[in-house]
């Protein structure tokens, strides 16, 4: 830098010549500016990343449990409703005793059966080839109301809200054959994925058994179509009334994964978890969850993830300090001979410091704007890649969620980049000697 042009620059106000000159100085050297910009701005997208993946889980837990509306969830005793969920047997006796024991504090109790052995179906009029094999869902349409947790989008319930099939004597005496499907609503709800691999709509027919050579098999009609948040997008699943599913299982025991409950509106899900497990006489049978016992369930899960995660984002952003201060503290060692120059025609220490510090600071805004762009893009991008790609994930689940707390974080972490980046290579400037830095060739 020539004496006029430094001398220009110390005559100009304060602001103005520190920020003409930093601006003048990273434009002399713009590919190791742009450089270091995109270190910068790398690491400050898989921050954004990694601060968003454990936020993206809670939040898409809380959303899937607060859309099924489910208050209680009650299980056999010594299982885990995540887990190896264990069975409830005499399940509609035992749903009917726990509506009475909660009167009015009780909308709907509903018991489900989800064995864990899948059944078989195939297009009614599909003249052969393989069934396709899905996992039943047993239910009382009158009972599930609210608790549903899928969308029908294409076709209707069923038509029968009861479960009369429930009543039928072959049942009731535990009769088994399939002469008695006769007496069944033949009624089914499939998801979507089971109604692609099959290629039907509602109001087709579709042939179900519970044996893969579709023997002891009964017709069915599909009523409706339904997307379900909590099921993966290539999980095929059914729903059926209870008793019929109970009864092509040849389980006449009633057998429930798990009975939901729905509270009016103001009832302490805690009063009435406590009131079902002290004093009932079915009360060492069951575990009852709450909705914050179902997260503190999923919080061991996920802070074991969030943890890895903030370890890649911490050793990230130690990276990201170490490099942007070795680039600045090279630059600054380059130019002695300038600072020295500022120094001989009036510049103080404190400006020098400003100076440089001024250059980290807009290395490390302009690389934080284009690494927050960045982070956007590839928070999505892991979403996408990690559902796409990982089988089981419920479709309603987001790995990555930008909340307002994670850009906070991102911006402080920005502004410790910038202030490490900048504070160290300015300490150094303003040590340099005037005299030996002229002296330097």
């Amino acid at each position: 830098m020539s004496l006029g042009v430094a001398t220009l620059l110390y005559r100009a106000p304060h602001s103005q010549r520190v920020s003409v000159y930093a601006l003048k100085n990273l434009r002399r050297r713009l590919t190791r500016v742009a450089f270091t910009i995109l270190g910068v701005a790398l690491s400050i997208a898989l921050t954004v990343t990694m601060f968003s993946i454990g936020e993206g889980l809670r939040l898409s837990t809380d959303s899937l449990v607060a859309h099924t509306r489910v208050d209680l969830f009650v299980i056999a005793n010594g299982s885990t409703y995540l887990l190896g969920k264990g069975e409830l047997v005499d399940s509609t006796q035992l749903a009917g005793q726990i509506r009475a024991d909660l009167g009015a504090e009780a909308d709907t109790v509903c018991p489900r059966f989800e064995p864990d052995r899948g059944m078989y179906l195939r297009r009614a009029d599909a003249p052969g080839g393989p069934p396709v094999s899905a996992y039943p869902n047993g239910l009382v349409p009158s009972l599930v109301g609210n608790l549903s947790g899928y969308r029908i989008f294409e076709g209707g319930p069923f038509l029968e809200t009861g479960d009369p099939f429930s009543g039928d004597p072959h049942f009731i005496e535990g009769n088994y054959t399939p002469a008695a499907f006769a007496a069944f609503t033949d009624e089914v709800l499939v998801n979507e994925a089971l109604a692609r691999k099959l290629g039907v709509r509602a109001g087709d027919a579709v042939l179900l058994s519970a044996h893969y050579n579709l023997s002891e098999p009964t017709t069915a009609v599909v009523r409706g179509v339904y997307r379900a948040d909590f099921e993966s997008l290539d999980t095929q699943t059914f729903h059926m009334h209870l008793s019929e599913l109970q009864y092509m299982l040849k389980r006449f025991d009633d057998p429930a994964s798990q009975i939901l409950i729905d509270l009016a509106p103001g009832v302490s899900a805690g009063t009435a978890k406590a009131s079902l497990t002290a004093g009932r006489p079915y009360s060492p049978l069951i575990s009852v969850l709450t909705d914050s016992d179902l997260y503190g369930s999923l919080a061991g899960i996920y802070d074991t993830f969030q943890g890895f995660a903030d370890l890649i984002a911490v050793i990230t952003i130690v990276v990201a300090m170490l490099f942007i201060s070795t680039v600045m503290i090279i630059s600054v060692k380059e130019r002695t001979r300038e600072i020295g120059t500022l120094r001989a025609i009036g510049f103080s220490r404190d400006s020098i410091f400003t100076l440089v510090l001024t250059e980290g600071f807009i290395i490390s805004a302009v690389g934080f704007a284009l690494g927050m762009a960045f982070g956007f893009l590839d928070a999505w991008l892991v979403d996408t890649y990690i559902k796409a790609t990982v089988m089981g994930i419920p479709a309603g689940i987001h790995v990555t969620h930008i909340t307002p707390v994670v850009i906070l974080e991102v911006t402080l972490v920005g502004l410790l980049i910038g202030a490490v980046a900048g504070l160290i290579p300015a300490h150094w400037a303003t040590r340099v000697e005037i005299a030996r830095a002229l002296r330097q060739e």
